[in-house]
């Protein structure tokens, strides 16, 4: 301040050499003290910057971040249905675009969307909204989340969803297919979940209570917008890690639900609907071991017959640098006579054997031969699969 205010001072000293010392000193005197307002002025404006760029900082970083990406994959597909009157098919299929989206809302607020372009035989393109769910995060014991998502049911519900580079395997293992593709359990919900972890002696717990709509009158249906009855179907579902290091864990779950009459498939009365089931896994960078069962139980009214269902499947693998050999059973029992089941195979088997290369961490190949054996017949099939994340 006092260097700028003698600078100024000399140059207006050396241009007003002709007039005389008192109006010098008055002029000087008056400009300097404008300057003086001037700098004052500008150092008042200056420090409220300085103030203010914090808060703007602190909005910046409260402003929702949103993250992109997705999964696709394409494959080669070979079946010999080795059965009189049938023949072998092969074909090239497009597997879908799967777009995830997810936001930070807040600390504790957070969104997750997942959005699925499909594409039929007949050419036509669907869209799908997969998973929508708005979570709060009050601790560590406590996360609720509500919308559409994945059912806590076991452990392949939870970890591998509609983008197949996640999982081992070109396909879901045969009980855990889709609803709309021919699945046995109600794979998507839509309602409200609470899910949570909590610290145990040398290990924790992981639990999820989910309540939501039921399921529909056919076992395709996702009931999204209402539920044709007032109960609601609820969910359990416990997980152990004996250890505090993620990857190894025993699961139990249980499902009800009261299913919907359905007159028009000679079913004129609702069903009771349990499924019960036992899983345990083992995942390490080399190693995956998965074991996965499941019992259904359709329980009618006092006329109505019970049905009991099967389904699980076991999987091994272990990987050699970027190669993953695997191997996977798959069995369902359905029981004969069951409408809600109509249409499905009664009695299927499946045997995978397969093998991984991963190119890099968003690219791999798969290849798998599969021996299947359904209602008394068999089946050969094989596929190639290009599958990625972006």
């Amino acid at each position: 301040m006092r260097q700028l205010t003698l600078l100024v001072a000399l140059i207006l000293i050396g241009s007003a050499g002709l007039a005389d010392d008192a109006d010098r000193i008055a002029k000087l005197e008056s400009e300097v003290a404008e300057l003086k307002q001037l700098v004052t002025s500008l150092q008042e404006k200056q420090v409220a910057t300085s103030q203010q760029a914090p808060i703007r900082e602190s909005e910046a970083r409260s402003t929702p971040s949103l993250r992109v990406g997705g999964f696709g994959h394409t494959q080669y597909e070979f079946s010999d249905p080795n059965r009189s009157g049938g023949s072998a098919t092969n074909h090239f299929t497009v597997g879908g675009l799967d777009l995830f989206f997810a936001s930070q809302i807040s600390d504790r607020w957070s969104f997750l969307g997942e959005t699925l372009f499909e594409f039929e035989p007949n050419g036509e393109n669907v869209l799908d909204v997969e998973r929508l769910l708005i979570q709060f995060d009050y601790a560590e014991w406590l996360r609720i989340s509500a919308g559409r998502g994945h059912l806590p049911l076991g452990f392949w519900n939870q970890r591998y969803h509609h983008g197949t580079f996640l999982q081992t395997t070109v396909d879901r293992p045969l009980v855990y297919r889709f609803e709309d593709d021919g699945g046995l359990l109600p794979i998507h919900f839509v309602g409200v979940e609470l899910a949570g972890d909590i610290e145990l002696p040398g290990s924790y717990l992981s639990y999820a209570v989910n309540v939501a709509n039921g399921r529909g009158r056919e076992a395709d249906h996702v009931q999204l917008i209402e539920d044709r009855n007032d109960s609601k179907m609820w969910s359990l579902l416990f997980t152990l890690h004996p250890t505090a290091e993620e990857g190894v864990g025993l699961v139990a779950n249980i499902v009800r639900d009261r299913i919907p009459s359905n007159a028009a498939a000679g079913r004129p009365f609702g069903v009771d609907e349990t499924i019960v089931g036992a899983h345990a896994f083992f995942i390490r960078p080399n190693w995956e071991v998965i074991l996965e069962g499941f019992w259904i139980d359709h329980e009618g009214d006092s006329v109505a017959p019970d049905f009991n269902h099967w389904g699980g499947f076991a999987q091994l693998s272990y990987s050699f640098g970027r190669l993953r050999p695997y191997y996977r059973f798959d069995f369902t029992d359905i029981a004969r006579g069951d409408t809600f089941f109509a249409g499905l195979s009664e009695d299927l088997d499946q045997h995978t054997l397969g093998l991984r290369f991963d190119f890099n961490k968003f690219v791999a190949s798969k290849f798998e031969y599969r021996r299947l054996r359904f209602d008394d017949e068999d089946a050969n099939e094989a596929a190639a699969q290009l599958s990625f994340a972006f």
